[in-house]
């Protein structure tokens, strides 16, 4: 169906959001969901995203009349762009990535003269790495800007960059951001080791208006017998820890250990099964389907070996909603997120395989077969103090919005230029093909 912008899908009285992220779905997605389930009924929302076809720009646009959708070229239909965000009267820009964006949307704040926010959902805006990893494999130690300049050496998801100046366009960028939210009070500490002059708001994501924070942690019964069940959720690739859990596998297949490893999620990497390995992949699941696996497999533990600091980790909360014991890593968020309760262990994130298939066995022999909870982990009361900002109470403000001096210059191509753009037919094919694989590796990984 072809829309024109003069349709103004997003006219009315009600406040216009646009949430601009990148394409790779995961934890962001799920927030970006989650925020919007709570505000679209007094709100219209759009969204901007890169495409898997690098020069295409796809919005979004949800209203009580249907959903709308552009394809628009980034150097064609820059000014096109502008316009349908300009009619849509937008209110204000939630920035959550700019991964796979082009440049100028950075600035799309400026020329629209509308106030933004921004979450910080990892480290994007400190490091191009993104995840404060070294190339992708673990957690580097931020030991300093020479440390940087030699990463980046080789590279990064978003190219060649100097670290001076992507820090310094960061600064300048969040320093212009009317809001700051912030999963965590560690994701604020790291940030202003690099931006002293940012004042976050520090709140939980969304889904915590869903986790009963105080349901008591009832451990599963376990046999004398009985293999220790050890599931990690979302566990999906070397960041998250996928070649220790793997070693472990295979470390206590060969040796003979009552300990099981249960992978939800699709790896992306080699994985040694069973029989060589004490390791099981379910595959990929949805979070609606994370009851059921969790019920199928019947774990006695969750266990998040994360090597490199997380923000949040909507994994872990899927964990805490069903009431597992819980074993995660002492960085990121983990530590604040887990204290004072009852079955959770925090363990060094540097630890070896054989490190953790020997704690693993003291779990089972102190804790599990005798029931005897271990001692609560406990931090400083003052790094869990957090803003009482609320996103169903807190997140929609009133419009700022300002008639921009420079509009006139946006608008003046003709009618018949705002056509909805039908992405073209390589363009699709090649997201039918991606799919296809997507559905071929699920099928494997579930048999």
């Amino acid at each position: 169906m072809s829309h024109s912008v003069h349709d103004q899908p997003c006219r009315g009285d009600s406040p216009a959001v646009l949430h601009i992220t990148h394409n790779l779905g995961g934890g962001v997605e799920k927030y970006i969901k989650e925020l919007n389930e709570l505000i679209s009924d007094n709100a219209t929302v759009l969204v901007l995203t890169p495409t898997a076809a690098k020069n295409l720009h796809h919005v979004s646009v949800r209203t009580e009349s249907g959903r709308h959708q552009f394809y628009l070229h980034r150097q064609r239909n820059w000014q096109k762009l502008l316009e349908i965000l300009y009619r849509c009267e937008i209110s204000r820009i939630h920035y959550h990535h700019l991964l796979g964006l082009d440049e100028r949307v950075w600035l799309l704040g400026k020329y629209l003269n509308i106030p933004y926010d921004v979450t910080l959902h990892d480290y994007f805006f400190v490091c191009p790495q993104i995840h404060l990893s070294k190339r992708f494999r673990r957690y580097c130690g931020e030991l300093g800007e020479e440390q940087c300049v030699s990463c980046l050496e080789s590279g990064s998801p978003v190219g060649k960059v100097d670290i001076h100046s992507w820090r310094k366009r960061s600064a300048e960028f969040l320093l212009q951001a009317e809001r700051i939210f912030a999963p965590s009070k560690d994701t604020v500490e790291r940030f202003l080791r690099y931006f002293p002059n940012i004042n976050p708001i520090i709140t939980e994501h969304p889904d915590v208006l869903c986790i009963d924070k105080n349901r008591p942690v009832v451990p599963r019964m376990l046999g004398s017998n009985e293999n220790l069940r050890i599931v990690c959720i979302g566990l999906t690739s070397r960041l998250k820890g996928l070649e220790l859990v793997n070693a472990c596998g295979v470390l206590a297949r060969h040796h003979g250990m009552p300990l099981e490893f249960h992978v939800l999620g699709k790896p992306y990497g080699r994985i040694v099964r069973e029989p060589q390995s004490a390791l099981r992949v379910h595959g990929f699941y949805n979070d609606s389907e994370l009851k059921d696996f969790l019920e199928n497999i019947q774990p006695h533990i969750a266990w998040f070996p994360s090597l490199c600091p997380e923000t949040y980790s909507y994994a872990l909360s899927g964990a805490l909603s069903a009431g597992l014991p819980v074993v995660c890593s002492d960085l990121g968020s983990f530590p604040e997120r887990i204290s004072d309760r009852e079955w959770s262990w925090i363990v060094p994130w540097e630890s070896s395989p054989q490190d953790m298939i020997e704690f693993f066995i003291q779990l089972r022999k102190v804790n599990f077969l005798t029931g005897l909870p271990p001692a609560l982990y406990q931090i400083d009361e003052g790094i869990r103090t957090y803003s009482r900002f609320r996103y169903d109470e807190h997140y929609l403000l009133p419009r700022k919005r300002k008639k921009s001096q420079s509009s006139d210059s946006f608008f003046r191509l003709n009618d018949s230029d705002y056509k909805y753009t039908r992405p073209s037919l390589a363009y699709r094919i090649s997201r039918l093909i991606l799919f296809l694989r997507f559905l071929l590796v699920s099928i494997a990984h579930r048999f």
